[in-house]
């Protein structure tokens, strides 16, 4: 419904946002319990899930590029605080934008500067049913250009000297009672800083990271060779396998 009778096309009722009622293509009323009627405005929202374990203080910049208009936008993460749950592989931080139409940029800052988090995953809401929505390919997701030597280490913290920075597990657990890692100081080759893994009840709870997209991009249709070492341990001694 349109409260004020002014529409001329379809209106939405929002939380009254700035980084909702800023890209309305008509004016926002503010009625009760901090909602606005924008109207001539069908929104659709983009939501983009990231590498939860450094992203925390990040930002994502949304401009429309006709205007300029510019709004800055948090993420929605359950579990900070949560070391066990936020190394799980599938609790992505999330960026939601919800947009009427135009062309839009995409960008992810920190502190002021522009910063990449490793990958940004695309998940597009339905079409809505009234006219006038942001369209898919028509909000760009920019990645930040190279600086020398990013590419060099294509696993960051691939020495574990940085403990358990950007490895990650599966388990949804707090308690660590169905896997957990644990950053082990001299345990790796020649005294290195090795990572175990615990509590690992299935073959897919193994250990992994997150790779970051823009290497790929600037050598496609090359081949990379992973290696990595592993011990296998029962109580504290090692397993010899067959």
């Amino acid at each position: 419904s349109d409260p004020s009778q002014q529409s001329t096309g379809p209106g939405s009722f929002v939380s009254n946002k700035r980084y909702l009622t800023s890209f309305a293509r008509g004016d926002c009323n503010l009625y009760d319990n901090d909602i606005s009627y924008c109207r001539d405005a069908c929104y659709r929202t983009v939501q983009l899930r990231v590498d939860q374990t450094e992203s925390g203080d990040y930002d994502l910049r949304v401009t429309r590029e006709e205007d300029g208009i510019q709004v800055f936008l948090k993420d929605a993460f359950m579990y900070e605080g949560q070391t066990n749950r936020t190394n799980y592989h599938n609790y992505y931080r999330k960026f939601s934008a919800s947009l009427p139409y135009g062309d839009y940029k995409l960008e992810f800052f920190h502190n002021g500067s522009p910063i990449w988090p490793r990958y940004a995953y695309e998940v597009w809401e339905a079409a809505p049913d009234c006219e006038g929505s942001v369209i898919i390919n028509s909000a760009k997701v920019v990645e930040p250009e190279l600086i020398g030597g990013e590419c060099d280490d294509m696993v960051a913290n691939g020495d574990m000297e940085e403990g358990l920075k950007g490895w990650l597990h599966s388990n949804t657990e707090i308690d660590g009672s169905n896997g957990y890692l644990e950053a082990l100081e001299g345990a790796g080759i020649g005294g290195s800083t090795a990572i175990g893994v615990y509590n690992r009840k299935h073959d897919n709870f193994g250990l992994g990271t997150n790779l970051d997209t823009r290497c790929f991009h600037q050598n496609k249709l090359a081949f990379y060779e992973v290696k990595a070492w592993f011990r296998l341990e029962d109580s504290g001694d090692v397993v010899f396998c067959d």
